[in-house]
């Protein structure tokens, strides 16, 4: 139903599935070795995507929905993925439903997204107190936060906003030139937990981070949830190629949803 609905709205998925000569009324017709190579693969990107696109039927155009926050942020599996094994947030974002809810009965979720949204918004209020260097060709900057924003408008772009796409960018690797004053603010966003380094990039699979340079990252599942994108990895692009696009200007997706 979900990929139904989603070429309904996307021309762009609609074009994908003819090229991969799927029939989304047909699913179980879907061949063996496309189920694990495409169908399973893009389950979640179609989610998502059909969460946040209205259909043309009802603007004239694809758009977004800028004041919806998917329930795919509740549940066990996405629910721990968001609290990246962190206790704090755990009990932060658990044990505040469960003192409303109880034990003994099942969390809606719209109460389950309503306290992901609560925790995510307390930890940019956080960031946003972290200073950071000028960054950027024009030497603005919001604190780290700004750089933040950039990385996940971008990541959305990419998942949400743009054409479909089966490998999107989700992941950023750091130039090797990277200036000094970039590197000490990614620095202070690892120690923050905004962004997670991924172990075996550029050879390096001892998971000890030495430097930033060369090094993949993701930014925290935790702020997920405001740049409405995926609760996994995905492909990277250098991080130089995020921060120059737009020629510096604000992020187009979703960061100040309601």
């Amino acid at each position: 139903k979900r990929f139904e609905s989603l070429a309904r709205k996307d021309e762009t998925f609609a074009a994908f599935l003819r090229e991969k000569r799927i029939d989304p009324s047909r699913m179980d017709q879907v061949s063996g070795g496309q189920r694990p190579q495409i169908v399973r693969k893009i389950v979640s990107i179609v989610a998502l995507r059909d969460a946040l696109l209205r259909g043309v039927e009802e603007t004239g155009k694809a758009s977004l929905l800028t004041k919806v926050v998917p329930d795919l942020y509740s549940g066990s599996e996405s629910i721990f993925a968001v609290v990246e094994g962190n206790p704090r947030w755990f009990k932060g974002l658990v044990g505040e439903l469960i003192k409303e809810f109880g034990t003994d009965k099942l969390i809606p979720r719209s109460a389950q997204v309503a306290q992901v949204v609560s925790v995510s918004d307390r930890f940019r209020a956080l960031l946003r107190t972290i200073p950071c260097p000028p960054v950027g060709s024009k030497g603005t900057s919001r604190g780290i936060l700004g750089i933040l924003d950039k990385i996940g408008g971008y990541f959305h772009e990419s998942q949400v906003a743009g054409p479909f796409s089966m490998d999107p960018i989700g992941s950023f690797v750091v130039h090797s030139r990277a200036r000094n004053e970039l590197i000490e603010s990614l620095g202070k966003a690892v120690n923050a937990g905004a962004i997670v380094y991924i172990p075996g990039t550029d050879g390096d699979s001892d998971g000890l981070l030495s430097s930033m340079r060369g090094k993949r990252f993701r930014l925290s599942y935790l702020l997920a949830v405001r740049y409405h994108i995926l609760l996994r990895l995905e492909r990277e692009v250098s991080l130089q190629t995020i921060l120059d696009n737009g020629n510096d200007e604000p992020p187009r997706p979703l960061l100040d949803v309601e």
